[in-house]
Protein backbone atom coordinates (compact mmCIF):
# COMPACT_ATOMS: atom_id res chain seq x y z
CA UNK A 1 0.00 0.00 0.00
CA UNK A 2 1.40 3.09 -1.12
CA UNK A 3 1.76 5.98 1.59
CA UNK A 4 -0.19 9.08 1.03
CA UNK A 5 2.08 12.24 -0.72
CA UNK A 6 2.44 14.86 2.66
CA UNK A 7 2.52 18.37 2.13
CA UNK A 8 5.74 19.82 3.30
CA UNK A 9 5.58 23.10 5.18
CA UNK A 10 8.32 25.65 4.11
CA UNK A 11 9.61 26.51 7.43
CA UNK A 12 12.89 25.87 9.08
CA UNK A 13 12.45 23.22 12.26
CA UNK A 14 14.49 23.54 15.04
CA UNK A 15 15.39 20.03 16.53
CA UNK A 16 16.61 19.22 19.67
CA UNK A 17 20.28 19.97 19.05
CA UNK A 18 19.18 23.34 18.06
CA UNK A 19 20.31 23.33 14.77
CA UNK A 20 18.39 24.17 12.04
CA UNK A 21 17.01 21.47 9.75
CA UNK A 22 14.52 21.55 6.16
CA UNK A 23 11.14 20.04 5.91
CA UNK A 24 11.15 17.00 3.39
CA UNK A 25 11.06 18.23 0.20
CA UNK A 26 8.83 16.20 -2.84
CA UNK A 27 7.75 14.19 -0.68
CA UNK A 28 11.46 13.34 0.55
CA UNK A 29 12.52 12.74 3.87
CA UNK A 30 15.51 14.02 5.39
CA UNK A 31 17.45 11.14 5.29
CA UNK A 32 16.52 10.64 1.48
CA UNK A 33 17.56 14.17 0.94
CA UNK A 34 20.61 13.24 2.46
CA UNK A 35 21.31 10.27 0.78
CA UNK A 36 20.85 12.43 -2.49
CA UNK A 37 23.13 14.96 -1.57
CA UNK A 38 25.89 12.13 -0.60
CA UNK A 39 24.86 10.92 -3.89
CA UNK A 40 26.06 13.77 -5.93
CA UNK A 41 29.19 14.56 -4.13
CA UNK A 42 30.25 11.02 -4.32
CA UNK A 43 29.90 11.24 -8.74
CA UNK A 44 31.54 14.02 -8.65
CA UNK A 45 34.39 12.33 -6.25
CA UNK A 46 34.55 9.50 -8.42
CA UNK A 47 34.88 11.77 -11.80
CA UNK A 48 37.57 13.70 -9.93
CA UNK A 49 39.37 10.73 -9.29
CA UNK A 50 38.89 9.01 -12.82
CA UNK A 51 40.13 12.25 -14.76
CA UNK A 52 43.37 12.60 -12.31
CA UNK A 53 44.29 8.71 -12.78
CA UNK A 54 43.69 9.34 -16.47
CA UNK A 55 45.62 11.89 -16.39
CA UNK A 56 48.58 10.14 -14.09
CA UNK A 57 48.36 7.21 -16.89
CA UNK A 58 49.15 9.39 -19.76
CA UNK A 59 52.10 11.03 -17.56
CA UNK A 60 53.47 7.87 -16.91
CA UNK A 61 53.60 6.30 -20.44
CA UNK A 62 55.66 9.73 -21.19
CA UNK A 63 57.90 8.94 -18.29
CA UNK A 64 58.30 4.99 -19.54
CA UNK A 65 58.70 6.08 -23.25
CA UNK A 66 61.68 8.92 -22.65
CA UNK A 67 63.09 5.86 -20.05
CA UNK A 68 63.07 3.31 -22.81
CA UNK A 69 64.72 5.97 -25.49
CA UNK A 70 67.47 6.17 -22.90
CA UNK A 71 68.23 2.64 -22.40
CA UNK A 72 68.46 1.98 -26.43
CA UNK A 73 70.78 5.15 -26.51
CA UNK A 74 74.12 3.89 -27.22
CA UNK A 75 76.99 4.10 -24.10
CA UNK A 76 80.26 3.26 -25.49
CA UNK A 77 83.76 3.68 -24.41
CA UNK A 78 86.84 3.72 -26.33
CA UNK A 79 90.80 3.00 -25.08
CA UNK A 80 93.65 2.19 -27.00
CA UNK A 81 95.52 -0.81 -26.26
CA UNK A 82 98.11 -2.75 -28.42
CA UNK A 83 98.48 -0.75 -31.69
CA UNK A 84 94.45 -0.46 -31.92
CA UNK A 85 91.49 1.42 -30.36
CA UNK A 86 89.11 -0.99 -28.70
CA UNK A 87 85.18 0.28 -29.08
CA UNK A 88 83.26 -1.44 -25.93
CA UNK A 89 79.34 -0.78 -26.09
CA UNK A 90 78.62 -0.81 -22.58
CA UNK A 91 75.07 -0.28 -23.35
CA UNK A 92 72.30 -3.18 -23.10
CA UNK A 93 71.55 -3.68 -27.39
CA UNK A 94 73.45 -3.92 -30.07
CA UNK A 95 75.05 -1.37 -31.77
CA UNK A 96 75.86 -1.41 -35.85
CA UNK A 97 79.66 0.67 -36.66
CA UNK A 98 79.00 2.18 -39.91
CA UNK A 99 82.44 4.23 -40.90
CA UNK A 100 85.02 6.51 -39.22
CA UNK A 101 86.31 10.45 -40.00
CA UNK A 102 89.44 10.91 -38.50
CA UNK A 103 90.54 14.24 -37.84
CA UNK A 104 90.63 16.30 -41.54
CA UNK A 105 90.21 13.08 -43.46
CA UNK A 106 86.48 12.34 -45.44
CA UNK A 107 84.40 9.89 -43.73
CA UNK A 108 85.12 5.98 -44.19
CA UNK A 109 81.83 3.84 -44.39
CA UNK A 110 81.32 0.34 -45.24
CA UNK A 111 78.54 -1.58 -47.43
CA UNK A 112 78.38 -3.79 -44.03
CA UNK A 113 78.01 -2.68 -41.04
CA UNK A 114 80.14 -3.79 -38.01
CA UNK A 115 78.35 -5.76 -35.13
CA UNK A 116 79.26 -4.48 -31.84
CA UNK A 117 77.64 -6.62 -29.20
CA UNK A 118 76.16 -6.23 -25.81
CA UNK A 119 79.08 -5.48 -23.35
CA UNK A 120 81.46 -6.45 -25.99
CA UNK A 121 83.66 -5.15 -27.86
CA UNK A 122 85.16 -3.88 -31.78
CA UNK A 123 89.08 -3.23 -32.39
CA UNK A 124 89.95 -0.24 -34.74
CA UNK A 125 92.81 -0.56 -36.64
CA UNK A 126 95.56 2.41 -36.19
CA UNK A 127 97.02 2.01 -39.16
CA UNK A 128 95.60 5.41 -40.15
CA UNK A 129 96.46 6.70 -37.50
CA UNK A 130 99.68 5.56 -37.19
CA UNK A 131 100.24 7.41 -40.67
CA UNK A 132 98.07 10.98 -38.86
CA UNK A 133 100.96 10.40 -36.07
CA UNK A 134 103.98 10.62 -38.73
CA UNK A 135 102.87 13.15 -40.75
CA UNK A 136 102.12 15.29 -38.07
CA UNK A 137 103.77 19.27 -38.52
CA UNK A 138 103.58 20.73 -35.45
CA UNK A 139 106.40 19.92 -34.03
CA UNK A 140 105.24 19.30 -30.42
CA UNK A 141 105.05 15.99 -28.40
CA UNK A 142 101.37 16.34 -27.26
CA UNK A 143 98.61 17.12 -30.04
CA UNK A 144 94.98 16.06 -30.54
CA UNK A 145 92.63 15.44 -33.37
CA UNK A 146 89.13 14.24 -33.45
CA UNK A 147 87.51 10.97 -34.68
CA UNK A 148 83.64 10.20 -35.32
CA UNK A 149 82.14 6.89 -35.06
CA UNK A 150 78.85 6.26 -37.08
CA UNK A 151 76.63 4.23 -35.24
CA UNK A 152 73.16 2.86 -35.47
CA UNK A 153 71.36 1.57 -32.47
CA UNK A 154 69.25 -1.34 -31.83
CA UNK A 155 66.28 0.54 -32.62
CA UNK A 156 67.53 1.46 -36.17
CA UNK A 157 68.17 5.29 -35.10
CA UNK A 158 71.83 6.80 -36.54
CA UNK A 159 73.98 8.39 -34.02
CA UNK A 160 77.05 10.52 -34.59
CA UNK A 161 79.48 10.28 -31.95
CA UNK A 162 82.06 12.63 -31.77
CA UNK A 163 85.47 11.71 -30.09
CA UNK A 164 88.81 13.97 -29.40
CA UNK A 165 91.99 11.30 -29.12
CA UNK A 166 94.77 13.16 -26.81
CA UNK A 167 98.08 11.79 -28.52
CA UNK A 168 101.60 11.60 -26.50
CA UNK A 169 104.25 11.16 -29.11
CA UNK A 170 107.58 9.33 -27.58
CA UNK A 171 109.47 9.10 -31.11
CA UNK A 172 108.17 8.05 -34.60
CA UNK A 173 107.15 4.78 -33.56
CA UNK A 174 105.94 5.35 -30.04
CA UNK A 175 102.78 6.95 -28.45
CA UNK A 176 100.11 7.44 -26.05
CA UNK A 177 96.45 7.56 -26.81
CA UNK A 178 93.99 8.98 -24.65
CA UNK A 179 90.72 9.18 -25.72
CA UNK A 180 87.61 11.61 -24.41
CA UNK A 181 84.19 11.47 -25.87
CA UNK A 182 82.86 14.98 -26.73
CA UNK A 183 79.00 14.24 -27.44
CA UNK A 184 76.80 11.74 -28.82
CA UNK A 185 74.26 13.47 -31.86
CA UNK A 186 71.32 11.92 -33.54
CA UNK A 187 70.70 12.46 -36.96
CA UNK A 188 71.54 11.11 -40.57
CA UNK A 189 74.89 10.95 -42.19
Amino acid sequence: MKRPFRQSKRILLKDSKFRYKLPPINGMTVFERKQYRLGKIQTVLILLALVSATCIGLKQNQINERLISLDLYPHIAIIYGDGKLIIYNNGSHVLWLWGTKFDGESANFVDKPCLIPTRGNYHLYTDRLEKIIKNEKSGEDRFSKSLDLYIESADQKKYVIENQLFFKKYNDTSFLIDTQTKGIYQGNW
